[in-house]
């Protein structure tokens, strides 16, 4: 759901953007104004030398420091994993307060839900 964000220059362009979608009855959207939307990385520390830790997800992506502050508040509380197995150790260890998504795509949520299974794509 995270990925269905939208970036946007400032907050008076999400507030704009809301009152468009109102007026025109056209449902509801996430705006991330650059300005305003902060990221709260989670310390890592304790993780690196911890089985099947693979790194943070926002370690992972490079982008314009202008974006940072998004990538982190979107990845910046999410492990990547090497396997379920580790994932749920992981997931364990930080009390369920970071999301785990593993290398083929599993997630573990935060306050312990999973989510997984197979997505069947149309070719």
């Amino acid at each position: 759901a995270g990925m269905q964000n939208i970036v946007v220059s400032d907050e008076s362009a999400a507030k704009d953007a809301i009152a468009y979608l109102r007026r025109t009855n056209n449902g509801r959207a996430t705006f991330l104004p650059l300005t305003t939307v902060k990221g709260r990385p989670w310390d890592d520390r304790t993780l690196k030398e911890k089985k099947g830790f693979v790194a943070m997800a926002n370690h992972l992506v490079h982008c314009e420091d202008r974006f940072r502050d998004v990538v982190d508040y979107m990845l910046g509380r999410t492990i990547v994993a090497n396997s379920i197995d580790n994932g749920a150790s992981l997931a364990k260890s930080q009390q369920f307060q970071c999301r785990v998504v593993t290398l083929d795509g599993q997630l573990i949520n935060v306050g312990g839900s999973y989510t997984g299974g197979q997505v069947f794509n149309k070719t």
